[in-house]
């Protein structure tokens, strides 16, 4: 994908290795992650205009159900890939890319195959004895026939990211799930507007980018025979390092799903579909801080590895300065004209205004702040970044109770707002007590140009 002249122009004098390829890959992955949320936004867009904020509502609870899922079922491995295939393909080592990446499949599939025989038996009683909707049983059994290929779908994107092959990581990881959905959506509806179709387009998608995973996945690695002074970790070892990201990830998940799923109890689906796009519009301030740590991860686990703790902080800068820069505009315009953005979903959508809000001032701490929670995760700090989340989720939980009854929409934003600000001034503390470096700095921010 060809740069801007400008991009290309300021790429070519600067001296920073590590910042070219942050610029150059950042902008591709930053490109495919605009394309992707545009993607998801107009999904949204046909599932509200053409069924309704009820059926939106239904459509996000059933991807929380489907995240949830995911997540238990990756096991926190994707990141623990994602590390050591890094510090692998750095110093050369194909055959512990292959041995742990094996061993990763070997452990992930029958989890998941668990996962999905157990929803899907249970999801009559969770629609019943959680939302007391029993028509919502069907849409969570759906769910259960995708978990396995969408968790593939993510232990080889980020796989492919540990190789930095960002293209294909950004285009299975953001754009391809949401792309192939909205035509296949489009397509059914000159057919007929079936209640289930969104759910149905959407499971289609998902089971076609996981071919396309696979394939891709085996055309970028040639997977050698491995010698003995490469033997890979223990399944033991990978476990230890992977369960502590699989809680953090877990209750991470809670944070992001919990307010929908309580919301979706004391409230009603339409509740759930206005504060779904008002939480889907807070966080594209939050899309610069994704798209270079899709870059950033890789480096700091190389960087780490060798014990460079010094470059790693300085890439940790660099990161933190463009995001605030690149966001800064957006969260003004969020801040500025709400019900704007709102409306373009619907009328009724603009109830979400005071919610969209709240939100953008916590998604500004969470771009101030960095990508603290990678340091954490990609230096061994997994545990740290564990205790921190679970600290936060008990927070989140508590303040959702509290507010969503009396105050609806209005309360599920305030918790989230309180959450997420709390949450990354915490990692923020942490990475500034292992590892003796701000991640973010008014005085730094401000010399941008001097310093990049």
């Amino acid at each position: 994908m060809p740069l801007p002249k400008i991009i290309q122009k300021f790429i070519s004098k600067l001296s920073d290795i590590n910042l070219k390829e942050l610029l150059k890959s950042g902008f591709i992955s930053f490109a495919f992650k605009i394309t992707g949320i545009l993607a998801s936004y107009l999904l949204m867009l046909i599932i509200t205009r053409k069924y309704g904020a009820h059926t939106s509502g239904i459509f996000a609870l059933f991807l929380t159900f489907l995240n949830i899922c995911a997540v238990f079922g990756r096991l926190g491995i994707e990141t623990t890939l994602l590390r050591f295939i890094a510090e692998y393909s750095s110093q050369n080592k194909s055959g512990r890319i292959h041995d742990i990446y094996m061993k990763a499949i070997k452990i992930i599939v029958p989890a998941c195959v668990f996962i999905s025989i157990l929803l899907y038996f249970l999801s009559p009683c969770i629609a019943k004895n959680l939302f007391h909707k029993t028509y919502l049983s069907a849409y969570f059994q759906i769910v259960s026939f995708i978990i396995l290929p969408m968790v593939i779908v993510f232990i080889n994107s980020e796989s492919l990211r540990a190789l930095k092959k960002i293209k294909e990581y950004a285009f299975l990881q953001d754009l391809s799930i949401p792309l192939f959905s909205v035509v296949i959506l489009a397509i059914a509806l000159f057919i007929n507007r079936w209640e289930y179709m969104p759910f149905v387009a959407y499971s289609v998608s998902i089971s076609i980018v996981f071919f396309l995973s696979v394939f891709l996945w085996l055309s970028k690695l040639n997977f050698p025979a491995i010698v003995p002074e490469e033997a890979g970790i223990k399944y033991t070892t990978l476990l230890n390092i992977s369960l502590p990201i699989l809680i953090s990830n877990s209750l991470c998940l809670f944070m992001g799903w919990t307010d929908k799923i309580l919301l979706g109890a004391f409230k009603t689906e339409s509740d759930v579909g206005i504060y779904n796009i008002a939480f889907k519009l807070s966080t594209l301030t939050s899309i610069p801080l994704f798209a270079f740590n899709s870059i950033a991860a890789p480096k700091f686990a190389q960087f780490y590895g060798n014990g460079d703790i010094k470059s790693l902080a300085k890439l940790a800068q660099q990161v933190t300065k463009l995001i605030f820069w690149i966001t800064t505009p957006v969260l003004v315009m969020f801040f500025v004209f709400p019900s704007f953005f709102l409306k373009i979903f619907g009328e009724e959508f603009q109830l979400g205004k005071n919610a969209l809000i709240m939100m953008t001032a916590g998604q500004l701490v969470n771009t101030m702040t960095g990508p603290v929670a990678y340091i954490l995760n990609m230096t061994g700090k997994q545990k740290i970044f564990r205790n921190i989340m679970f600290f936060v989720a008990i927070v989140n939980i508590t303040l959702n109770l509290v507010f969503i009854p009396k105050y609806g929409i209005n309360g599920t934003a305030f918790s989230n707002m309180v959450s997420v600000m709390l949450l990354n001034i915490l990692l923020f503390v942490a990475v500034r007590y292992y590892y003796h470096f701000y991640t973010f700095s008014i005085v730094n921010v401000f010399t941008l140009k001097r310093r990049l």
